[in-house]
């Protein structure tokens, strides 16, 4: 049942792709046209999805770092033990 759903989603690749950014816009417009930011701690957060923006740029520097840590010699050749 869940291989069926993987290769479903799979085949759909693009729209899902779509629906995701949809999704993010849409949550975009609603930080910056609902959400109060009267009582916000700091300037910066004033700035219309700030955190949205933090977040992405954060999870993608994670990322970045991640990777290269791995090439710094966490992941080791196959015949390493050999």
């Amino acid at each position: 049942m869940i291989v069926e759903f993987v290769d479903f989603l799979r085949s759909r690749m693009a729209g899902l792709a779509k629906i995701g950014v949809g999704i993010l816009v849409l949550l975009v417009c609603l930080d910056a046209l609902v959400i109060n930011k009267h009582h916000a701690h700091t300037a910066i957060e004033h700035f219309p999805a700030f955190w949205s923006i933090f977040g992405f740029v954060v999870a993608a520097i994670i990322i970045i770092v991640a990777k290269w840590f791995g090439r710094q010699g966490i992941r080791q050749k196959e015949d390493y033990y050999d």
